[in-house]
């Protein structure tokens, strides 16, 4: 009897033994999973995040794009019109070089007339003395 109440007892520590493995290993592949999800998650996440900030990198690089663009055509535009004012510029000054060449022409020929004027008048006195001296008998 004793050996039946042995191998009862032994049976029963086995059986209560195999139970807690069981539930050990139960336990223990639950655990495991738990930490895997966690991970994943906090991967999950991550993946997230890089696909968030990669998206937002080509939407930037797309804006730097356009503003490159754009401030070409402004740069172009303001050469095209820096060279207009140029142009004005230089029109300018040619403009006042042609007035003072026409002043020039303009006084010169002011001086010849009145240079020409004189000497008909001196002319002019010249006749009317000579016309009233009386004339000499010639001999």
């Amino acid at each position: 009897m004793i050996a039946m109440a042995a191998y009862i007892f032994h049976w029963l520590i086995t059986g209560c033994q195999d139970r807690a493995r069981g539930e050990a290993s139960s336990l223990s592949s639950q655990i495991s999973d738990a930490l895997v999800d966690s991970v994943n998650l906090g991967v999950a996440e991550a993946f997230q995040s890089q696909k968030a900030i990669e998206e937002e990198a080509r939407g930037l690089h797309a804006q730097a794009r356009q503003f490159h663009k754009q401030t070409s055509q402004w740069m172009a535009s303001i050469r095209v019109f820096d060279d207009a004012l140029k142009e004005l510029g230089d029109f300018d000054n040619y403009v006042h070089t042609l007035e003072w060449d026409i002043q020039t022409v303009a006084d010169a020929l002011e001086r010849i007339i009145t240079q020409q004027n004189k000497q008909q008048q001196q002319q002019q006195q010249q006749q009317q003395q000579q016309l009233q001296q009386p004339q000499q008998p010639q001999q």
